[in-house]
């Protein structure tokens, strides 16, 4: 299960990436609040995130301490990532550059930023007709996507 820490970093590559708005991470921290018996910084100060500017949210989100696995906030974000591919909301090639955004950040281990630019890769090369086609770009990056459907019940239902 993912540590209040994790799910504070994540939430902020989520935020970062368009992928959650304040308004999420303030149900997220309500939740927080109502599960403590005492409500400490900086839960205090996020209580009203959906009033918050973004830059400030995030800030915040840093603040909170704890532990978390180094890649678990990265992992939860794929997992975010192959849950928005799968309802349409998102086109693999966006969910791509967004992984290689995350890695650049150092929330992906080194292997995961290397089949990311792999995959991008194959997108340029693909809509450039010079190598492959689109189609089967698309499967294979379902199919980098799919190994991390087992941090889908870890993400907050808020998001």
């Amino acid at each position: 299960m993912a540590t209040q820490k994790a799910i504070a970093q994540f939430l902020r590559l989520a935020l970062r990436f368009r992928l959650a708005d304040t308004g999420a991470i303030e149900r997220w921290v309500d939740s927080v609040i109502a599960a403590q018996p005492v409500v400490r910084f900086p839960f205090t100060d996020l209580a009203g995130s959906s009033k918050l500017r973004p830059e400030t949210v995030d800030e915040l989100l840093g603040q909170v301490t704890g532990t978390a696995d180094d890649f678990l906030p990265g992992h939860l974000l794929l997992g975010l990532l192959r849950r928005r591919l799968l309802e349409g909301d998102l086109a693999p090639e966006t969910a791509i550059k967004l992984v290689l955004e995350a890695g650049r950040s150092g929330a992906l281990t080194e292997k995961e930023n290397y089949k990311a630019d792999h995959l991008d890769d194959s997108v340029w090369l693909a809509t450039n007709d010079t190598y492959g086609t689109l189609d089967e770009v698309r499967r294979d990056i379902a199919e980098f996507f799919e190994r991390y459907a087992v941090y889908d019940e870890q993400i907050p239902t808020v998001v």
